[in-house]
Formats: structure tokens, C-alpha cells, sequence
């Protein structure tokens, strides 16, 4: 059995500056520095042998308090990334509201059937962090695993897990900053054990993702 403790990174600038992300290749905000060092805290005393993250440092910069605190590497994986947001890269969300009312549209209420103009549809995004994820399950047997990424990319791997289509994708919400969802694999299939918590965060606790 390979347990799996898939984190979304911290507030990002994207985040505090309302922009849409994707690739775009920001930093954690001062708010989401704090994030992450009580994720460390929340997560000191579980065993981990190993810690893959999302190449974009908004991840990586997540998952460093808590390799720096065991002294374990960090593994840097594009196939981790969010969604490829094309035209919307880097976008203010109201410059999508304005320009892209349809499409933006579609991934605030139906994220299942979404895809960005010019981008990854969200079901894409789905099936790479799910192929790169049950690889990373089969190389760490037996083991607990730490894998930093981001908002749409857990989303879409928990719909893959619980078999959800894009129609029911809706029913499942992004994942919040720094929140933690937990998996199991047993060698043949994941199980979700817990969905984005976050209380540990207390007052640094921030609203469900406007996105990415």
C-alpha cells in the first residue's frame, strides 16, 4: 500500500493579484510562505520517503520547508504542472470575464468540460497528473509519498479517482491553498481518504481557490 499526500502550493502572486496562472511561473506570497511553513508544522510527524513537485516554484517553494525539515530532496516534475492556460496565461480574471466570457464561463461552473482558449482542456490535465502519479505510486511501494502541485491538477486526479465524468466534475471544489488531500494506492487502484484539509492553517487559511 502507497500513500499518497497530494498538497496544493501556498498563495501564490497570481493568487493575491486575481490572475489566472497556468505555466506562468510566479512566486508564493508572503501569505503563502507562512502557508507552507505550518504545512511543514501540520506535517512533521508523518514518515515521508519521498517528495515530487510541479517544476513552477509556487510548488516547489511549497513542498522546501518540509524537505528542508527531514532532509530529503525534492523531485521537480513538468508533468506535475496546472493546466497550460494558453490565451489566458498570466490573464486578470476580470480581462477573462471581459474577453473570454464563454469559455471562462465554462471552467468557473462546469471545470469538467473546460478547456482554455488556446490550452490543456481540464480532462487533459486529468489524464497527465493521473499517469504521473500512479508512476510515482508504482515506484514508491509501500511507501508515503508527498507530491506538491496545484488546484485544477488535484481536482481532475480526486475526479479520476472517484470516477466522476466531466459532467459530475463540477461536484467535486478546487482544493484551497496549502490545504492536503490523501490518498492510498494498493496496487491496483487509488482511494481518497481526505479531500483539501486545511484547518491547520487557522487565521493564514485562505478561500477556496479562485483558480489555479
Amino acid at each position: 500500500m502507497t500513500e499518497l499526500i497530494l498538497v496544493r502550493h501556498g498563495q501564490s502572486m497570481g493568487n493575491l493579484e486575481r490572475r489566472f496562472l497556468g505555466h506562468t511561473d510566479l512566486p508564493l506570497s508572503p501569505l503563502g510562505e507562512e502557508q507552507a511553513r505550518r504545512l511543514a508544522e501540520y506535517l512533521k510527524d508523518v514518515r515521508l520517503d519521498a517528495i515530487y513537485t510541479s517544476d513552477l516554484v509556487r510548488a516547489s517553494a511549497t513542498a522546501a520547508p518540509i524537505a528542508m525539515q527531514r532532509g530529503l530532496q525534492l523531485y521537480p516534475d513538468p508533468q506535475l504542472r496546472e493546466i497550460y492556460a494558453g490565451e489566458w496565461e498570466g490573464r486578470g480574471f476580470d480581462y477573462l470575464t471581459a474577453h473570454y466570457g464563454a469559455s471562462y464561463a465554462t471552467f468557473r461552473k462546469h471545470i469538467g468540460l473546460a478547456r482554455p482558449d488556446g490550452g490543456e482542456s481540464t480532462r487533459e490535465v486529468g489524464e497527465r497528473v493521473f499517469a504521473e502519479v500512479l508512476a510515482i505510486a508504482k515506484r514508491h511501494d509501500g511507501q508515503t509519498v508527498l507530491v506538491s502541485t496545484h488546484a485544477t491538477a488535484i481536482c481532475m486526479f480526486a475526479c479520476r479517482v472517484l470516477g466522476l465524468t466531466p459532467m459530475q466534475a463540477e461536484a467535486l471544489a478546487l482544493p484551497t491553498n496549502a490545504s492536503v488531500s490523501r490518498f492510498v494506492f494498493d496496487g491496483e487502484r487509488f482511494i481518497l481518504r481526505r479531500y483539501s484539509e486545511d484547518a491547520y492553517l487557522g487565521d493564514a487559511k485562505t478561500l477556496a481557490p479562485p483558480l489555479a
